[in-house]
């Protein structure tokens, strides 16, 4: 028997064609003197269909005929051919057409041999001839005619479980055309007989719009509970026109061997083996499928070849399933497998095995370093058990989504804000610094209430001196207004002059963030040259308009001070106040009298200037510090509304996310900084976390009263401000990220479903269409979670991507219907390799199947694939079987 290797691969199936000299209606016609034989057989040898069925009517003469012409012509041809028997039966549809009935036989020759004895035991019927003695004999069958030639249905499966093996063939029911046995409309009595016919049979031929009925994605069946059923269109060709019209355009993509197990595989996986379309289905791109490795090492010596979709490796302990995955993957990617220290005897054996292997794509490329993906064993289990490794590759997987954005903007927000915050702190406590600066000149300058009563005290003795007759009191009260006017007017032009330092200085400060381009480059090269020059041109622009501005700011200080130091001047110059000054210089009382109260008002004009830029910056600390703790804030109130709108969902996974409170790093930086040798600091540390996580504002904002007022006592060359921007510039929540599958939460699943989860997320989320090498994604998940969840999983993924895995689970390998098994055996006394190599290897699919040959040596070659299989892993004969009774057969 041969064995193909790859397993289970797609190729083009036609059973139902019909040959030259069939029974009825046969059309074959040629010209000239060619013959039809030949010409047939050389339409079906150039043809791209592989296994054909060939049909005939209550015969398979023409199938011995048509197969010695084939072999003859084609020794060496690929093609399979299957016998096909069409039968009329007895019964009729809703349209009187007798229902017609195919039986598939298995082309082995002690099947085909038993095909006559069958016949002959086979009863006719018909409706105008007593056939109590006549059967399906070509004697018979002419007398009777082939044209009304029946048999009933229950002889006909009686027979055949009387003359073979439920192997042997396959009965199939006509679902379409002439012959079908579907009731019409409201037909109930049809639609009854119609199920038993349906229990009777295991396929039928149709159309594509039949097969959902057959694989009950419709309630007409379903509620019938009968098995899934595939469904097999076929050319039915009776003439080389139909050849010209039909062959390789009416066809069944199919799974499987080309062989006769192959097609009773279809019976097991009706849906996933068996496509009516047009391209070949599950087809990968070329570079995304890993053909062949070819090894040529003293421990390994041959040639492995791989399926596109489902490849298990299995095997005993020690017998090099997982070091031939590591081979291969080492091959295509050198630096994908990290070796642990304690392994490096592992790592040195499977190196020197990698530097003499070569990998082939199906693209005929070899030696390419491509993408792959390989998780070794326990890899989803390392990631489960790791939060960081877990977030690590949730933000891997958002980072292909939508979702990405909202964390962006949110990233974003924490970095503005915080820049923002500590620019603000920085604010703070330099009108803190200008508060306290000026509280100390006020001491200084002395007691404001003992001033104005000093001035007060000093204007009642200057009202008691006796002023000159040459005096008014009306000159008096305008000289001690101007006088009043030159003092505040000197003040002011101080005042003055101080904002012209200021605004000079201001000048070549820093307006602009620089650090704004360093993020352009996250933009594209389209973008990014024509950003650069919009920031460039406003920042020129912007700078330019700032010190033009500033510039006239100064001009108008400047004719502000002009203005008072020429009214000051003109006052001085008229003749009254000159006169007021020549008296005063000239009474001594007087005169030390008026310059001990200037002395006292210009301290008092200087206090109540001190105390207006006080209540300024007061006002302006006040909300500076209002906008730091509306800022820190900021933090919670945006990953809050981060939670409620991020959504991420994939099936029966969900990502959400949470904040968590930094607690330990938060209490770390207090006793970082704060004295803890005091009874009541220690207390404050100890209940900050707490305080904070309960009430982010009340407590941030008792912690900045207490640090701009001093009141915490610090270590040694600590400062509060670094402090306090350690504690107000920090997000204390950071961002995590929760799992749940099927509403059940990650934190609450066994060890071997967060792994399963993992390898969802790993697998679910990712665009990508490379190969994945897995080593035992089983572990840890009882049968019932393999059989209910990664089983599924692992059919609906090998559609998508090619899977080469190594287990232990019989589940994985039957149920997940693997297209190709690989069996791994060690060299030893009684399991002996070829050539006595360490390691080899043997491949094909689950359909291949051969009895155990005790007398053969090589242990590889001593029986199928499903028995080897059987054989390895626990519970294989009962996962076959499970699988069997799954479709009833």
């Amino acid at each position: 028997m041969r064995n193909y290797e790859k397993g289970s691969e797609w190729r083009k199936w036609d059973l139902h064609i019909h040959t030259p000299q069939t029974k009825l209606n046969n059309n074959y016609r040629v010209v000239n003197e060619q013959d039809v034989w030949d010409y047939f057989c050389e339409k079906i040898e150039l043809s791209d269909v592989s296994i054909f069925g060939i049909t005939d009517y209550f015969s398979i003469d023409n199938y011995n005929a048509f197969l010695q012409k084939f072999n003859k012509k084609y020794p060496a041809s690929k093609k399979v051919f299957f016998p096909n028997i069409e039968f009329r039966t007895d019964s009729k549809n809703s349209n009187s057409d007798h229902i017609q009935c195919h039986v598939l036989f298995s082309n082995q020759e002690d099947t085909v041999k038993k095909i006559a004895n069958f016949l002959t035991r086979l009863s006719l019927v018909s409706t105008d001839i007593n056939l109590t003695s006549k059967h399906c004999t070509n004697d018979n069958l002419l007398e009777v005619t082939f044209e009304k030639a029946m048999v009933t249905i229950d002889k006909l499966t009686e027979r055949l479980l009387e003359s073979f093996g439920k192997d042997e063939y396959i009965i199939v029911g006509v679902s379409n055309g002439y012959g079908t046995f579907r009731p019409g409309r409201n037909d109930g009595r049809g639609a009854e007989y119609a199920k038993e016919l349906d229990k009777k049979c295991h396929a039928f031929f149709g159309v594509k719009t039949n097969v959902d009925f057959y694989l009950n994605k419709t309630e007409d069946r379903a509620k019938f509970d009968l098995p899934p059923k595939p469904v097999l269109y076929g050319s039915d060709c009776h003439s080389f026109d139909d050849i010209e019209e039909k062959l390789g355009q009416f066809f069944t993509w199919i799974k499987a061997d080309p062989t006769f197990k192959g097609l009773r595989q279809t019976l097991y996986e009706p849906e996933s083996r068996v496509k009516i379309q047009e391209n070949e289905p599950d087809e990968k791109r070329g570079y995304q499928v890993i053909d062949t490795i070819e090894i040529n090492d003293e421990n390994i010596k041959q040639t492995i070849q791989f399926n596109p979709n489902l490849n298990t490796i299995i095997g005993g302990r020690s017998t090099g399933k997982s070091s031939l995955l590591q081979v291969l993957a080492l091959t295509i990617d050198s630096g994908i497998i990290e070796f642990k220290q304690d392994k490096s005897n592992e790592k040195n054996f499977i190196k020197s095995i990698v530097s003499n292997a070569i990998v082939k794509w199906k693209d005929d490329e070899k030696d390419k370093k491509r993408d792959i993906e390989f998780f070794p064993q326990n890899h989803m289990h390392d990631i489960a058990r790791n939060n960081g490794q877990k977030d690590g590759l949730i933000q891997g997987i958002i980072k292909n989504t939508d979702e990405q954005k909202k964390i962006n903007t949110y990233h974003a927000f924490c970095t503005t804000n915080k820049e923002t915050i500590q620019s603000a702190i920085d604010n703070l406590f330099k009108l803190q610094d200008s508060i306290n600066n000026n509280n100390i000149s006020l001491k200084e300058k002395g007691d404001k209430e003992g001033l104005e009563i000093e001035i007060k005290g000093i204007n009642n003795a200057i009202s008691k001196i006796k002023i000159d007759d040459n005096f008014s009191d009306d000159d008096v009260i305008e000289f001690k207004k101007i006088r009043k006017y030159i003092v505040e007017a000197k003040q002011y032009i101080k005042i003055l002059n101080n904002d012209k330092t200021q605004i000079l200085s201001l000048k070549n400060e820093q307006l602009l963030n620089y650090s704004i381009p360093y993020k352009f480059n996250e933009l594209s090269d389209y973008s990014k040259p024509k950003i650069d020059v919009i920031f460039t041109k406003l920042s020129k622009d912007t700078i330019e308009l700032w010190k033009i501005e500033l510039d006239k700011k100064l001009m108008e200080i400047d004719t502000e001070i002009k203005t008072h130091r020429q009214r000051i001047n003109t006052h001085e110059q008229q003749q009254s106040f000159k006169k007021w000054q020549e008296y005063i210089s000239g009474n001594k009382q007087y005169s030390e009298l008026l310059a001990k109260l200037k002395i006292e008002q210009e301290k008092l004009q200087e206090i109540k200037i001190i105390e207006e830029q006080t209540q300024a910056l007061l006002k302006q600390q006040d909300t500076l510090f209002n906008e730091i703790l509306d800022k820190h804030v900021d933090y919670l109130k945006q990953i809050t509304a981060l939670k409620n709108d991020f959504a991420l969902e994939y099936e029966d996974i969900e990502i959400k996310i949470y904040s968590q409170f930094l607690e330990k790093k938060c209490t770390e930086l207090l006793k970082g900084f704060i004295n803890l040798q005091s009874h009541d600091r220690q207390r404050y540390v100890d209940q900050f976390s707490e305080n904070y996580s309960g009430n982010v504002k009340g407590t941030i904002q008792g912690f900045l009263s207490k640090a701009l007022n001093g009141e915490f006592e610090l270590k040694n060359h600590k400062d509060i401000k670094d402090l306090t921007k350690g504690m107000l510039i920090e997000n204390w929540f950071s961002l995590s990220y929760e799992l749940t599958y099927q509403n059940d939460s990650f934190n609450e699943m066994s060890d071997g479903k967060k792994a399963f989860v993992i390898l969802k997320l790993l697998l679910d989320f990712s665009n990508k269409k490379c190969p994945i090498l897995i080593d035992q994604p089983e572990d840890s998940l009882d049968n019932r979670a393999i059989y209910n969840e990664l089983v599924a999983y692992i059919k609906s993924k090998k559609t998508q991507r090619q899977i080469i895995l190594v287990t232990h689970n019989a589940n994985v390998v039957v149920n997940a219907d693997a297209e190709e098994v690989i069996v791994a055996n060690q060299h030893g006394k009684d399991s002996k390799n070829k050539g006595n190599i360490k390691f080899q290897y043997i491949s094909g699919s689950l359909e291949n199947t051969k009895l155990k040959n005790i007398q053969q040596s090589v242990v590889l070659n001593s029986q199928g694939i499903k028995e080897h299989t059987c054989e390895i892993l626990e519970g294989g004969t009962e996962a076959f079987k499970k699988r069997e009774n799954k479709y009833g057969i």
